[in-house]
């Protein structure tokens, strides 16, 4: 998964950094970021990483359907 990163020091630094989800409820989500750290995080900043497997991503996004 990706996660927005709000500050950044510079245009150049990434908007965005890989993430590891931990577990999500319907509001926020606990990831794992590369360096180690573990935050809560709300899912309106979390997006899924994009791969050749749509079908996977569209079992993620619509479970149901």
């Amino acid at each position: 998964m990706f996660l927005r990163n709000h500050v950044r020091s510079s245009q150049y630094d990434d908007k965005v950094e890989e993430v590891e989800l931990l577990e999500a409820n319907p509001m926020y989500a606990s990831v794992r970021r590369k360096d180690g750290r573990e935050q809560n995080v709300s899912l309106c900043d979390l997006a899924l990483c994009p791969s050749g497997d749509q079908s996977e991503n569209a079992t993620l996004t619509n479970p149901g359907g």
